[in-house]
């Protein structure tokens, strides 16, 4: 049986990032691989962030922290896979690109190596046919992270930070509770998709401020299904009116409090 120490993950975005994190905090030593230099410093950045927040609330220790980043290493060339012993592919969503990186990943690593990917469109078969081994090719279900809100109990008004600047933040958190209102925070990152419970945490609110959002972010929203999200709009009434709310304009605040119609 093969002994499984050595992991490959062959794509740096989102969910590669998160991928490689999981594996590193489980004890494994992770190779991480990217033809894009900036996307390993960005992971690294994040990973390191997100260990960061875990050991700031208690959830994992400073030692483990080190010891989890110790076992992630970053690098442009897939030949730093030769001896890994299981392998995650998390690229792009383009068939193509994928059952070349297949046959290429067939080439690099032992017979024996499983090869898996993250994709959500692409058939496993089709992958699995690109390589000599297509019984050792499999899909895995990866899900984003949860959305986490720092907030006050009873806070009406979420500000949340995507891609925001952090002056940007703290000041729409200063109108907020100038104005007498409680505030919550919560930051996402370039996210796609979006995470799941997004809908869920922003029924929470009466008013929800995005600072510095971009027409590009109010589109993936949009695309996302929540096209119900009302700005200022009381949580009874939401409640209440949510079938209603689906085929009503959308209003998402900026930071000004400038509605998007």
């Amino acid at each position: 049986m093969l002994t499984i120490r050595r992991i490959g993950v062959v794509g740096a975005g989102t969910m590669g990032n998160g991928i490689a994190q999981v594996f590193a905090q489980a004890g494994f030593e992770v190779r991480l691989v990217d033809a894009a230099p900036g996307a390993l410093d960005r992971a690294r950045a994040t990973i390191e962030k997100s260990l960061a927040k875990l050991v700031e609330k208690g959830r994992l220790s400073a030692s483990d922290r080190n010891a989890s980043l110790d076992r992630l290493s970053t690098g442009m060339n897939l030949d730093a896979l030769t001896d890994v012993d299981y392998v995650v592919e998390a690229i792009f969503e383009m068939e193509q690109a994928k059952r070349e990186l297949f046959a290429r990943l067939d080439q690099l690593t032992r017979p024996e190596v499983i090869l898996s990917s993250n994709t959500s469109s692409i058939s496993i078969t089709t992958l699995g046919a690109a390589t000599n081994r297509a019984d050792k090719v499999l899909g895995i279900a990866c899900e984003l992270p949860p959305l986490e809100v720092d907030s006050d109990d009873g806070a009406e008004v979420l500000v949340l930070g995507w891609g925001s600047s952090l002056g940007a933040i703290r000041a729409a958190v200063r109108r907020v509770r100038l104005n007498g209102h409680a505030v919550a925070t919560a930051h996402l990152r370039h996210l796609h998709p979006l995470p799941t419970n997004l809908g869920e945490v922003l029924h929470r609110y009466e008013r929800v401020l995005v600072p510095e959002m971009n027409t590009g972010q109010l589109a993936q929203l949009l695309r996302s299904g929540l096209s119900w999200l009302g700005h200022g709009r009381r949580r009874s009434e939401q409640r209440g009116e949510r079938d209603q709310e689906k085929q009503q304009s959308t209003h998402i605040g900026s930071s000004a409090g400038a509605r998007t119609d």
